[in-house]
Formats: C-alpha cells, sequence, structure tokens
C-alpha cells in the first residue's frame, strides 16, 4: 500500500507515522505544497492523511477527524528579531496599521481577524501560499506573520499571541 500524506519531515507526529508505515508495510509520499494547496488535494482524494489540520465546522464538511487531538498549538503574530517591522513586541498598538502575512485562507488568518477586531486593533492583511512571506518578514516588506508555533523553524520573534487550537491528523 502507497500512503500518500502531507507533513514536515520532522517531530513526534513524522515518526508517528514513520511508525505505523514500518509496522503496516506501507510505503509514504510525502508531498511539499503549500497548506491550502494540500487542503484541495485532501478533498479531491489526491493524497490521504494530513497532519496538524485545525479541526473547523467548515472542515468536517470535507474531511474526517479523529475524536482525539494530535496536539495543541498556539498562535502568533511573528516579527523579525532584527526590528524590520514597525511592530513592537512590548506595545500592543503598534500594531494598528501593521501589515500582516498569512497563508491564504487560513483558519489562521480566520481567528487572527476575530482576535485585531476584538481588540480594536485595525491590521491589513498579506495571503501568502508558499514560504515567500518568510522573506518578505525578513526584508521589511510585512510588519509581521501569523501563524502557529514556528519561531525555531524560520528564526521569528514570537510578539503577540492571538489563540490557539487543537491540531488532528485529517482524512
Amino acid at each position: 500500500m502507497k500512503l500518500r500524506l502531507y507533513s514536515q519531515l520532522w517531530g513526534y507526529g513524522y515518526e508517528y507515522l514513520q511508525e505505523i508505515a514500518y509496522r503496516a508495510g506501507w510505503r509514504i509520499k510525502y508531498v511539499d505544497d503549500s497548506f491550502s494547496n494540500l487542503t484541495q488535494m485532501l478533498e479531491k482524494g489526491e493524497i490521504d492523511v494530513m497532519m496538524n489540520v485545525s479541526r473547523t465546522p467548515e472542515r468536517e464538511k470535507h474531511m474526517l477527524f479523529p475524536s482525539r487531538p494530535q496536539g495543541e498549538e498556539r498562535y502568533y503574530i511573528y516579527i523579525d528579531p532584527e526590528g524590520n517591522g514597525k511592530i513592537n513586541a512590548e506595545d500592543m498598538q503598534s500594531l494598528q496599521g501593521a501589515v500582516i502575512g498569512c497563508d491564504a485562507n487560513s483558519y489562521t488568518e480566520e481567528i487572527c481577524r476575530k482576535w485585531a477586531k476584538d481588540n480594536g486593533i485595525e491590521l491589513t492583511f498579506k495571503e501568502y501560499t508558499g514560504d515567500k512571506n518568510w522573506n518578505d518578514l525578513k526584508d521589511g516588506t510585512i510588519d509581521g506573520m501569523a501563524a502557529a508555533d514556528m519561531s525555531l523553524v524560520h528564526q521569528v520573534v514570537p510578539a503577540f499571541n492571538f489563540g490557539e487550537s487543537e491540531f488532528f491528523f485529517a482524512i
């Protein structure tokens, strides 16, 4: 059996899937693409499993989720440690009018917009597919990046926490 899935190629979720594949005799083909594209591929049956998917009512219409989560993640507005944007991690008002990058059509964007509205902060969102967003953060094209638990991967600083959610394997 050949199991196709989206996964980071590190961490306990990856190790878990590697062990399942070993015991079940599966060959795994990893697919590298944007989260948005991969969720569409999952819905079309072009890939079989995704890791680290937040469970939302909209996604439950197209995907199946287990009863127990794979883990829990926190969402942050990240800034460049070199200070290339206008956001000061110690001053929430520095977010006013900031340009925030996020994955296109993502749950992260949805909850960041709600958090900003609840806190009276006006943000401009720039949607991305792929990793260009992190380069734009480094060069100051955007002021911050809305994402989940990514500081170790991209060498950025989490400035403001705007939520958390459980995440799941999805089929």
